[in-house]
């Protein structure tokens, strides 16, 4: 039944157990599933893949921009509670982004770093060959 990817839930019924010990027992056979919060995660992942996909990654300063923005909007009076609740979530997802635009950029730099080892190590192999 795991490996039709029926869930845990399912199993139990079907097996006239908790599933919880459905659960447990497919851990002590160390078998591979998918958790109810992991293809809620997979969908979810699914559905924004879809409909959410930036042509290109947005710029340290253009989300400082962003932020900026978003900050000195909140400042001003008369704004209702939507607004206010849809300024305050941009301003953490801006933050947001910057922490991990910043992390992508050490990995992309990082990555670039072993390829050009990489390709110094086949080259140094290559001449100790000949």
């Amino acid at each position: 039944m795991i490996e039709r990817g029926l869930s845990t839930t399912i199993i139990a019924t079907k097996l006239n157990r908790t599933r919880d010990s459905v659960y447990f027992k497919i851990r002590r056979l160390k078998l591979k599933f998918l958790s109810a919060v992991d293809e809620k995660s997979k969908k979810f992942s699914a559905k924004v893949s879809e409909t959410i996909e930036p042509k290109e990654l947005i710029t340290h300063e253009h989300v400082l921009k962003i932020l900026s923005a978003a900050l000195q909007r909140l400042q001003e009076s008369g704004l209702d509670k939507e607004e206010v609740k849809r300024l305050k979530t941009l301003s953490v997802l801006a933050s947001y982004y910057d922490k991990m635009l910043e992390r992508f950029e050490r990995w992309d730099e990082i990555e670039k770093r072993i390829e050009a080892i990489e390709a110094r190590l086949q080259e140094v192999a290559s001449q100790k060959q000949t």
